[in-house]
């Protein structure tokens, strides 16, 4: 299964991912985009819809 994540979502579920792991030793920012778990299309370990879902509600 493919995620087509916005950029914002990928920013949200990166600073409140509980597993992101930064491909390199420091990263600027928090985004499944320089997670070490993000694929270029998914997250590996499957956090990216628990996450994302959990940051939805309101």
């Amino acid at each position: 299964m493919t995620n087509y994540a916005s950029t914002d979502q990928l920013n949200l579920v990166g600073l409140s991912c509980p597993k992101f792991s930064a491909k390199t030793g420091k990263a600027n920012i928090k985004s499944c985009e320089v997670c070490r778990h993000w694929s270029g299309t998914n997250c590996q370990i499957q956090m990216f819809d628990p996450v994302l879902t959990s940051l939805d509600q309101t």
